[in-house]
């Protein structure tokens, strides 16, 4: 393993610190390790940036660009809210969160593109990301099966302090696990899943512990309790089993359709009772009529109502970032909302964009091994649920990490792509020579066209 990929494991590592167990990274006034870490290896190979400017990645560079012209209009929607006397946060306020949601991450995106030089490496520093994550939904699950343990912190559900729906499980709460709090936490987890299924279904080298990793995950989305976290995972497993149907036989997808359930059924049985009582009175407020639609949504609808009606009066700059936070003191609890207001319905489809450009990238890559192609279907799997899981939730911090997990995938298809171009140039090649040389021992007849290679049959 290079030193590279290394430093990048270490940059994660160190996020997984500073985002989950709340490690202080706070070298001296203004510094932290995150920034010394991200920013020093960015320094570090600005040349090897450079260098690659010419490198034929464009799927990576047109994600890169879409993520630039995103927080550039981010920028001036907000300069532009301040022309117009809106209230917002002070400017100072404005440029930290600016800064630590899409400056950092387009330095992450750029730190995979230069590290990450190989195929090996990108599948090298995919799958730490995938067991990493895992590890910290484990913890997670057993913060919630041990009373007193703290390792996230609890979160008290506001729904369940409403006079009209008292419970006892109020008071116990449920885990914020390692991203923040609880929905943060399972749309991250939502989004690994599809990835860790797929690795375990290439039944490469370690699948069975990204089995497991499939179970920890699982039982982790559970212990938050987060309702959009599980659709968001359904939604990716879900497409992901749809996009590997043509490449298992009858016995492969049978064993898939039952190991499903299976998982979920396992990761169900080893949440603790109340856990598994606070989901299930989860799940259950949101069929039942007799509960306040307002209480059932946790207050979302209220909050999105106000989103709407505050987007209406700006409906095309927006309001500027963290406009609707200084309005509301609160988050919108949707990322999509989060855009249409605060940078208007230009900035809400930028993103979109920036979604689309992630997935064309993905789908451009077609020539693959049976690995790397299930691998792909993971990848989409997990765009899936990204997509899905970010409509019930700001994300914040956590965008970091999630940026760095599909920048590593993109970059593993990019590079098994061109392996796999470079292995059927040497196949035609090898047949060239091969039949050119039977021609010589055969008196240099012509060959018909049925003997020619055929150029347009792609090498899988």
């Amino acid at each position: 393993m290079t030193p590279s990929v290394l430093a990048l494991m270490a940059l994660c590592a160190a996020l997984f610190l500073v985002m989950g167990f709340g490690v202080a990274d706070n070298l001296a006034e203004g510094a932290s390790l995150k920034n010394l870490l991200l920013y020093g290896l960015l320094i570090f190979n600005i040349r090897r940036i450079g260098a690659r400017g010419g490198d034929a990645i464009a799927p990576m560079r047109e994600i890169q660009r879409a993520f630039a012209i995103l927080a550039f209009w981010v920028l001036v929607s907000s300069f532009a809210a301040f022309g117009r006397g809106l209230p917002l946060p002070a400017v100072v306020d404005v440029a930290k969160t600016w800064k630590a949601e899409f400056l950092d991450s387009f330095v992450m995106l750029v730190l995979v593109s230069a590290l990450v030089r190989s195929a090996a490496e990108a599948k090298a520093a995919l799958r730490f990301l995938v067991v990493g994550v895992a590890m910290l939904a484990a913890l997670t699950v057993v913060e919630a099966a041990i009373p007193g343990l703290r390792v996230f912190g609890m979160d008290i559900d506001a729904q369940f302090l409403d006079p009209d729906y008292d419970d006892p499980l109020a008071a116990l709460g449920r885990p914020k696990g390692p991203f923040g709090e609880p929905n943060q936490s399972a749309a991250v987890l939502a989004t690994v899943l599809p990835m860790a299924i797929s690795l375990a279904l290439a039944r490469g080298r370690g699948w069975v512990i990204f089995a497991g990793a499939c179970l920890a995950l699982t039982a982790g989305i559970l212990a938050t309790g987060s309702r959009g976290g599980l659709a968001a995972a359904t939604a990716g497993v879900l497409v992901l089993l749809f996009l590997m149907r043509g490449r298992l036989g009858i016995g492969g997808k049978l064993l898939l359709l039952l190991s499903v359930p299976l998982f979920g059924f396992v990761a169900w049985i080893a949440l603790p009772d109340t856990t598994q009582q606070l989901m299930t009175q989860r799940l259950a407020s949101v069929f039942d009529r007799s509960v306040n639609v307002e209480v059932a949504s946790a207050g979302r609808t209220v909050i999105w109502t106000a989103a709407i009606e505050r987007w209406l009066k700006e409906p095309l700059l927006g309001v500027g970032w963290g406009g609707f936070r200084s309005v509301f003191h609160g988050a919108t609890h949707s990322e999509y909302l989060r855009y249409l207001v605060d940078t208007g319905i230009i900035g809400l489809a930028l993103l979109l964009r920036l979604f689309w450009t992630v997935v064309r990238g993905v789908r451009r890559v077609r020539l693959l091994d049976p690995f790397s192609s299930i691998v792909r279907a993971g990848t989409i799997g997990s765009i899936t649920a990204l997509v899905v899981s970010v409509a019930f939730v700001t994300l914040h911090q956590p965008w970091l990490i999630v940026w760095c997990f599909l920048g590593c995938a993109v970059s593993f298809l990019i590079f098994a792509e061109g392996d796999a171009r470079r292995r059927r140039d040497q196949l035609a090649r090898s047949r060239a020579r091969q039949d050119d040389t039977g021609s010589a021992i055969d008196g240099d007849y012509p060959q018909s066209d049925v003997d020619q290679p055929d150029e347009s049959v792609q090498y899988r």
